[in-house]
């Protein structure tokens, strides 16, 4: 009988690495969607917390099947990539009118504490990301 689940794996570092990522990107969505009222309400759109909640769902359900468990690191990365392009999308003009008389110490002073958090979030979950794409997940070996 060929094994389809996969829920007994013995955790690995990649796999803590890659959970760090998903915290990241679930706080950098949260971020996103509650910080971003008001005078931020025009640079927020859903397609950001769709595309994260989405490929977060799509990880864990590729990480129980055991066919697809080694792929689920890729798909991860490739969710937090898209997520963080999507949400420079929305917000390439807000840093556009912030900056647009050069880059100071003046202009980093107006940036929201809500976009500067939720950019570093984000750019924290694409690099855990990348970096759980390189180490193992799971293993059939007991240790």
């Amino acid at each position: 009988m060929m094994k389809i689940f996969n829920f007994e794996f013995v955790k690995r570092i990649g796999f803590y690495i890659s959970l760090a990522s998903v915290v990241t990107l679930i706080a950098a969505a949260l971020s996103y969607a509650a910080g971003f009222t008001g005078v931020l309400l025009e640079y927020y759109a859903s397609n950001v917390m769709t595309i994260a909640l989405i490929g977060i769902a799509a990880f864990f359900l590729m990480l129980i099947i055991d066919i697809t468990s080694n792929l689920a690191p890729l798909a991860l990365w490739v969710v937090s990539f898209v997520s963080l392009l999507a949400y420079v999308s929305n917000i390439y003009m807000y840093f556009t009118g912030i900056f647009y008389n050069g880059i100071s110490a003046e202009a980093f002073k107006l940036i929201d504490p809500a976009v500067m958090t939720s950019t570093v979030l984000f750019i924290i979950s694409f690099i855990a990301g990348n970096v759980a794409m390189y180490f193992n997940h799971s293993t059939d070996e007991e240790v």
